[in-house]
């Protein structure tokens, strides 16, 4: 059974707490019915006088028989508002996810449907001393990097955003999307670090004194990481199914990835994290979006991982781009197999509708 008890509040994307985050994306998208709402609460008896003057005219009317909303069906997500269907999307993801602990060899594996897909080994306790020297030198780019590390405290979406052309009149179901990955990959991160239990830079190394409160749960893996990589996986595959809307498509999958390890780094910069945590999360964020884009768009397989830290590992950006699957993959034939789930199917098709195919002359 996954261990799901452990949230931290400085993030938002985070399980219960980024659902209402999610749902905030929405504002223009439901600002109408928030105007209806805020009527309501200023002119309560005028509603009410306005009502009751005029509802008699439809007594004695025949009514035509009533019908039922299609149960347990995708068709009527258009029905809740974002914050209930944020909540569906991670019930449907976390029912068929596991994590364990596995005292033999000191590691995690996360599991779908009972198929391992990651495994991840607890380092030792001095490859993260070694690490906190790497931490040291990345101390010295805060000045650069403040304001971002703060900005991504409670969530990023803004800065994948950026990138895209992102407004939330235009594409809301798209800022659902990433909200919602952001707000699973944060959630699955929470039971590795209770049963890795690493600690933290500053506990280890009396040079790091952290940009930023330490958050209060272990370090290995870095939510944030796994988060943002697990967004711009899903990222390159939703932008290349737009219709051609973005010319320049491989530039902006390339950005979305530069992206996401630039967010990843921003918590080793802050000094909560090591450049291992990164590399982690990285592995179980590529995984996770491809969890994700499976279920939003049909049957597809994926082999599992392993991760070894090294204490020498740094994190940088052509990590990113020269990764090989084959390097991680665990032997023999095994492989995860992941099905279409109707309500990301369906958040999946609201979103790249929000892309309308370019004509020929680009008008």
């Amino acid at each position: 059974m996954p261990f799901l008890g452990f949230q931290h509040a400085a993030h938002a994307a985070h399980a219960a707490h980024a659902a209402h985050a999610a749902h905030a994306a929405h504002a223009a998208h439901a600002a109408h019915a928030a105007q209806i709402t805020a009527s309501a609460l200023n002119h309560p008896e005028a509603l009410q006088t306005a009502s009751q003057a005029i509802v008699h005219l439809v007594n004695g009317n025949q009514a035509d028989a009533p019908k039922d909303l299609p149960p347990n069906s995708a068709s009527n997500m258009d029905r809740w508002s974002g914050d209930i269907r944020q909540r569906l999307y991670m019930a449907e993801f976390l029912n068929p996810f596991g994590s364990q602990w596995n005292d033999k060899d000191a590691a995690v594996t996360l599991n779908w449907h009972n198929t391992t897909f990651l495994v991840l080994p607890r380092p030792q306790i001095g490859v993260f001393a070694k690490q906190a020297e790497l931490v040291v030198n990345y101390m010295e780019q805060r000045e650069a990097r403040g304001g971002e590390i703060m900005a991504q405290l409670d969530g990023f979406t803004d800065f994948f955003g950026l990138h895209l052309g992102l407004t939330a009149a235009r594409n809301p179901y798209t800022i659902e999307l990433i909200e919602t990955v952001q707000a699973i990959a944060g959630q699955v991160t929470m039971a590795p670090k209770h049963m890795l239990a690493c600690r933290r830079p500053d506990e280890l190394d009396a040079r790091i004194n952290p940009l930023i409160p330490t958050p209060g749960h272990g370090s290995y893996p870095s939510a944030h990481a796994t988060q943002a990589f697990a967004v711009a996986t899903v990222l390159s595959v939703f932008l290349r199914e737009t219709g051609g809307f973005y010319e320049d498509l491989n530039s902006r999958i390339r950005l979305v990835k530069a992206q996401a390890h630039r967010i990843a780094v921003n918590r080793t910069v802050a000094g909560v994290h090591y450049p291992i945590d990164s590399r982690a999360g990285f592995m179980i964020g590529m995984q996770i979006g491809r969890i994700i884009v499976g279920m939003c768009t049909g049957q597809t397989t994926i082999k599992p991982w392993k991760f070894q830290a090294d204490e020498n590992e740094d994190f940088q950006f052509t990590d990113v781009e020269n990764f090989q699957e084959s390097d991680v993959s665990l032997p023999g034939p095994e492989v995860v197999n992941v099905s279409e789930n109707p309500v990301f199917r369906w958040l999946w098709h609201k979103a790249t509708a929000e892309f309308p195919a370019m004509s020929v002359d680009g008008s």
